[in-house]
């Protein structure tokens, strides 16, 4: 295929500084941001023997993407290897049984084809919207059947793109279908060249329920004991200081509230402790029990335990331009959700739960409040709209169904 001059200045470009990944892996393992002891995985270095059979290749940059693919996995023939790639540490933690996990390689030309050639997928299950141009050009090159599964691109990325209309084609054209995950992710793809998109909705509503240890949960109840408790779950810089003050505007009505912040990312831990200043605050990664007024979840795959506890959950990435996080995972546990005006990445979600009586919308400290009270004050209230979110939630498990469905002619082509 014909290279655009955009795509080949940057395959040029990332083969040009090729030399330099080692020193790159080094630098980002130093900031946290790397398995450093897993770091050739990104060069696709140190590999290990290829099974024999067909072979799924399955991308999932990050935990969000992890979800995505997890039902899809799970309802996988057995007799077929996946091979499962993740760029993140925390996505790396949530790979499940049964796949092999291995970082993603860096989208580097050498690096790409020496991957490529070790594992020879005879089907590629891409997730969302990483779309990198040297591995998918790889991908197409070999002739290697690519589904792009809960396919998604932000306004802004499609306003980048669209300045390259001839190399975001080029791109796209390495899928066979798209399965977009809103009316609108699909309308933006087509436009950008994508050829085959069909609409099933998000699969992240029919992963499984978080799972819980039920001992845990009973203790950590009792321990709790009859106190308010809400959790602001996936936070970002610039959202837990609107969580401790509507914490704080809501001491007088309720002076035994818990306050569970479970940031994003572990590490920001530090800095939302000082925001908390004048109010005893406890961390879960320093082994400390939920007995203040702010307890902090920095842990990675606790929140099924901390969603059993909480009366309502607020949805972070929201009040902040993130585009917000999964919903359906709240709501499949029955909590009322609340969350900020910036919710694009799972815009139709929050629209279906809108109108089940199931979210409220919030725009500041003063807002959350104001809606996080109201929730407090009226039991009634609160667990009708939690029923209301599990049910539209639920819907989600049709969503499966139908993905599998429309993947399942490659699926069949791999034992034929």
């Amino acid at each position: 295929m014909h290279q655009t001059l955009p795509i080949l200045i940057y395959r040029l470009g990332a083969a040009a500084l090729t030399p330099l990944a080692p020193a790159f892996l080094a630098w980002r393992g130093h900031r946290g941001k790397e398995d450093g002891a897993r770091a050739a995985e990104r060069l696709a270095a140190e590999l290990p023997a290829r099974p024999p059979g067909p072979l799924i290749w399955c991308h999932a940059v990050s935990v969000g993407e992890m979800q995505s693919i997890r039902p899809v996995l799970a309802s996988l023939p057995p007799g077929v290897t996946v091979l499962l790639t993740t760029s993140t540490t925390t996505a790396s933690r949530l790979a499940p049984d049964g796949v092999i996990h291995r970082y993603a390689p860096l989208d580097l030309p050498a690096v790409a084809r020496r991957f490529l050639n070790h594992w020879r997928p005879d089907l590629l299950l891409w997730t969302e919207s990483e779309f990198w141009p040297n591995l998918l050009a790889e991908v197409a090159g070999r002739r290697i059947p690519a589904l792009l599964l809960q396919g998604r691109i932000s306004v802004r990325s499609h306003r980048r793109w669209q300045r390259i209309p001839r190399s975001a084609r080029q791109v796209l054209s390495a899928f066979d279908l798209v399965l977009a995950q809103s009316a609108a992710d699909a309308g933006r793809l087509r436009e950008l060249g994508a050829v085959t998109v069909r609409m099933l909705g998000n699969l992240k509503g029919a992963a499984p329920i978080l799972p819980a240890d039920p001992m845990e949960v009973e203790a950590f109840r009792t321990l709790i004991g009859s106190r308010p408790c809400w959790i602001a779950a996936s936070t970002h810089p610039g959202e837990d200081a609107a969580i401790v003050e509507t914490h704080r505007r809501l001491l007088a009505r309720y002076p035994a509230l818990l306050t569970l912040i479970a940031p994003r990312h572990p590490e920001w831990a530090a800095e939302i402790v000082e925001l908390c200043a004048g109010l005893e605050t406890t961390r879960a990664a320093l082994g400390q029990d939920p007995n203040g007024a702010i307890h902090i979840v920095d842990r990675m795959g606790v929140l099924g335990l901390w969603y059993r506890l909480a009366q309502v959950a607020f949805l972070g990435g929201s009040l902040v331009p993130v585009g917000g996080h999964n919903p359906f995972e709240p709501a499949q546990l029955s909590l009322p959700l609340l969350h900020g005006p910036n919710v694009w990445n799972f815009a139709d979600a929050f629209a279906g739960f809108h109108a089940a009586g199931a979210a409220i919308s919030v725009a500041g400290a003063g807002e959350l409040a104001e809606g996080l009270g109201g929730l407090l004050d009226d039991p009634g209230h609160r667990h009708h709209m939690g029923m209301a979110a599990r049910t539209e939630a639920a819907r989600g498990t049709a969503v499966l169904g139908a993905v599998r469905e429309a993947i399942d002619p490659w699926i069949r082509r791999l034992s034929a």
